[in-house]
């Protein structure tokens, strides 16, 4: 995921987008204040106090009221898509600047191999 990776790919150095690398890297918008932050095993989206939790693999777990009880949780469409709007709203700008990777062709099979 980016946000595992910042310290390695291009960064928007611009105002729209901000970066805090103490602890778990974290990126994060000022209006609306949305962040985005997380491990291999669990990322989490911030909007106010509501929280919006991923898989290490970026699938939509659940989303929680923050200090609310884990009974709690919510994992329906509605709850699903609100977290995939906020999370592009980050990571679209991001993605948007990186170079695309290399493609090499593989003579033995005709086909191309992105790395």
């Amino acid at each position: 995921m980016i946000v595992d990776n910042l310290d390695y790919i291009p960064r928007l150095e611009d105002d729209s987008i901000h970066y805090d690398f103490d602890g778990h890297s974290t990126i994060y918008k000022e209006n609306p204040k949305i962040y985005l932050n997380g491990s291999p095993e669990q990322y989490v989206v911030y909007k106010n106090d509501e929280l919006y939790y991923f898989t290490g693999q970026g699938k939509f777990s659940h989303f929680r009221i923050l200090g609310s009880d884990s009974k709690f949780d919510d994992s329906s469409d509605q709850r699903k898509m609100e977290a995939k709007k906020y999370v592009a709203e980050i990571l679209e700008p991001l993605i948007a600047i990186q170079p695309e990777p290399p493609i090499y062709s593989s003579k033995s099979t005709g086909s191309f191999i992105v790395i």
